[in-house]
């Protein structure tokens, strides 16, 4: 018997067949995209920047974020923090709990 052929994926041997069905699924759902709401085609642009910025160590900052964290920090300069209970229903949802497990705070670029 030959030994079936594998394909390292973020440190796992993963058999290549398996590999090639996932590119191919991904290849047949990118041209229905387009008929999607931006919503969701939003949703899917942030997922694909969270997967580079986990795989590169560095997060690319889509055209409204530079302007929300100059709001931040214009907000930090005057003294303006959110409240402890603020910051509990923020640290609550499943979102901000994907940001606490990451290996710490990707560069922007």
């Amino acid at each position: 018997m030959r030994p079936r052929k594998t394909l390292g994926v973020s440190g796992l041997s993963v058999p290549c067949a398996i590999i090639a069905r996932m590119i191919r699924t991904l290849k047949d759902l990118l041209p229905r995209v387009d008929a999607r709401p931006d919503e969701d085609q939003e949703a899917l642009v942030e997922a694909a920047r969270g997967i580079e910025a986990e795989r590169t160590g560095v997060y690319q900052a889509s055209a409204a974020e530079p302007a929300a964290i100059d709001r931040g920090l214009d907000e930090a300069r005057a003294g303006r923090f959110a409240d402890s209970e603020a910051l509990a229903q923020v640290r609550a949802t499943p979102e901000s709990e994907a940001v606490l497990l990451t290996r710490g705070p990707p560069r922007i670029a």
